[in-house]
């Protein structure tokens, strides 16, 4: 079987449907994870708003192969010495072909052509693959984000 072409695009040379797709895909990540989590066209719609300010300051990668969204990764710049990732998604038959290492080496040339020092994200506990994928690429806990249901 011939392996797929995966095709990467920086986020100023998607079209609006592209970013549709990936808005709609990131705004609904989290439901995986936390089932208070609302995903709804709204969300989707400031999604792709931020993308487009995250152009001026920020990096925002996509694949795709056969011109199907497979894999995405956004940094926003804070500060003047650390990017923090705003997300990265794979799709599920994609994971383990090297993408997400791809568009974080991507990512973090970039954070390092902007001068940043450090890198942060959010994972969600339960997410035992990117907790895995950041410990591999050299990320530690640096802090801890508690909730209570009341």
């Amino acid at each position: 079987m011939r392996q797929e072409e995966i095709i990467y695009k920086p986020g100023d040379q998607l079209t609006e449907e592209q970013l549709y797709v990936i808005a709609k895909i990131d705004n609904e990540i989290p439901l995986e994870f936390n089932p208070l989590h609302e995903a709804n066209e709204k969300q989707t719609l400031e999604r792709i708003k931020f993308y487009k300010e995250l152009l001026q300051n920020g990096f925002f990668q996509a694949a795709f192969s056969n011109e199907k969204t497979v894999a995405f990764h956004a940094l926003q710049k804070r500060g003047a010495k650390t990017v923090n990732i705003v997300t990265l998604w794979v799709h599920p038959s994609f994971r383990n072909k090297g993408i997400a290492k791809k568009l974080k080496t991507l990512g973090t040339q970039w954070a390092r052509s902007q001068k940043c020092e450090f890198a942060t994200t959010s994972v969600h506990t339960s997410n035992d693959r990117m907790v895995n994928i950041n410990k591999k690429a050299g990320f530690e806990v640096f802090s801890l984000n508690m909730r209570m249901k009341l």
